[in-house]
């Protein structure tokens, strides 16, 4: 047997998978407002409790002097959480800085800022922000940062 099905009084096809004899109904998932849907994405993620992940940067370069992560819109968010961890090499006296733009062209350090693993968080009015990544040291090391839209 195929998968999906005919309706009976339309002719119009649903989808399903057909497992061990038995159709299971396919869907996608969105989310919104009343009225609205939003197909769920990588660029259009669930909401989770109040806070939707905006990038995760694994193995940032902590070589250089100034290394940026992605720059994100945060979407209405007027609160961003950073989060650092997995650092790796010789050192832990990396420093990661959420910078914050008005033209996602432009940015400014703000004084949210974690020295070796940690979290930080800000209230900004700007509409972009990115993760700074500094050091001292020149040994070989990376780190992982979250930014997440509160």
């Amino acid at each position: 047997m195929p998968d999906n099905l005919a309706l009976p009084a339309t002719g119009e096809t649903v989808a399903t998978d057909l497992i061990a004899l038995v159709h299971y109904p396919v869907s996608k998932l969105a989310h919104g407002a009343d009225g609205a849907a939003t197909l769920a994405s990588g660029s259009a993620p669930l909401p989770t409790g109040g806070a939707t992940l905006l990038q995760a940067d694994a193995g940032l370069n902590a070589n250089d002097t100034a290394t940026v992560g992605t720059a994100l819109a945060l979407v209405g968010a007027r609160r961003v959480g950073l989060q650092v961890d997995g650092a790796t090499g010789t050192h832990a006296t990396h420093v990661v800085t959420v910078q914050v733009s008005a033209d996602g062209v432009t940015y400014h350090s703000t004084s949210s800022t974690v020295t070796g693993d940690g979290a930080a968080e800000l209230e900004t009015a700007f509409p972009y922000a990115r993760a700074k990544v500094t050091t001292a040291e020149g040994g070989a090391s990376t780190v992982n940062v979250n930014l997440v839209a509160k």
